[in-house]
């Protein structure tokens, strides 16, 4: 299934209808909170050259209790 919104998001970026996608899920296979961003990359002529995957393991975050915990 997310593959298959990879292709139908890939395609607007490349269209130009859309230049980020953000999601997040739980992945069962890893068994945590995974934060995931596609951008569009274009170069100065605003042609499409590709698409930048981040992905982040957000579990951490969903973990602190409360503002105390935080590490600042």
């Amino acid at each position: 299934m997310i593959e298959k919104k990879k292709k139908k998001d890939n395609k607007k970026h490349r269209s130009g209808e859309r230049d980020k996608v953000v999601m997040w899920f739980k992945s069962e296979k890893m068994g945590k909170f995974i934060h995931v961003t596609y951008a569009a990359v274009r170069d100065e002529n605003g042609e499409f050259q590709g698409v930048l995957e981040y992905v982040q393991d957000i579990q951490e975050f969903l973990d602190i209790d409360s503002d105390v915990k935080r590490d600042i």
